[in-house]
């Protein structure tokens, strides 16, 4: 049984930024025969999970043989957005253009390089899904000179299905619009870290690298014929 293997946090972009590759990597086969995908040599993935106050960006890689996980980050926007919008996508544009410069000088260009930005959804809040918009438009253009691919913007339930993750939504029955759960089940946010666990031995205990994680997988599985 393979060692699992554990991801706290991210170190904040005003460090140093270096990729270091870390311990967790699989065979590409291994890949194939725990989730059933196909993914792409030679490829360099980066899933961005915009948020308002931590944006998860995530790193993957492949080369004929193995994924590699090389790096996170989390774009740390401080601060409320209202009332002071302008300086938060200010913050989040210099933070973002870091990454994006970095990993321009790092990646070779023999490697294919694809960026993956969740899209945004319309939830309970419109002013949080306009911040979201403006951020990931920010993320779109700071990696556009990175990407070989344009970054289409890629909502999070077709990247979940993709890699093969089933929403547990628990068993209940229905009084007019209200659930009565006879079995509740977890949050969302959970379940996809314990997919990753399960799946990869892979603990991420941030919400947004988690879907960063999903979103830069996602980018690497071979779609189509």
């Amino acid at each position: 049984m393979r060692k699992k293997k554990i991801i706290k946090k991210s170190k904040p972009v005003s460090d140093s930024i270096t990729i270091k590759p870390k311990s967790f990597n699989l065979t590409i086969k291994e890949l194939y025969d725990i989730l059933n995908v196909i993914v792409v040599e030679n490829t360099v993935s980066v899933g961005v999970d915009v948020a308002q106050n931590k944006t998860g960006v995530c790193i993957l890689r492949t080369d004929t043989k193995k994924l590699y996980l090389d790096d996170f980050y989390l774009v740390d926007v401080k601060g409320n957005t209202k009332g002071n919008l302008h300086a938060r996508l200010a913050d989040y544009s210099k933070q973002v253009c870091i990454i994006a410069k970095k990993l321009s000088e790092v990646y070779s260009v023999t490697l294919k390089r694809l960026v993956i930005i969740e899209d945004c959804w319309l939830g309970f809040s419109v002013w949080t899904t306009k911040v979201l918009a403006k951020f990931a438009a920010i993320s779109f253009i700071s990696f556009l000179n990175f990407t070989d691919n344009i970054p289409d913007p890629i909502g999070p339930l077709t990247a979940r299905s993709g890699i093969g993750f089933k929403q547990d939504k628990g068993e209940f029955t229905k009084n007019g619009t209200k659930k009565i759960y006879s079995t509740k089940p977890a949050h969302i946010k959970e379940q996809i870290k314990s997919f990753i666990y399960n799946k990869l031995c892979l603990t991420i205990e941030e919400d947004n690298l988690a879907d960063a994680f999903v979103l830069a997988l996602y980018g690497l599985i071979k779609k189509g014929k």
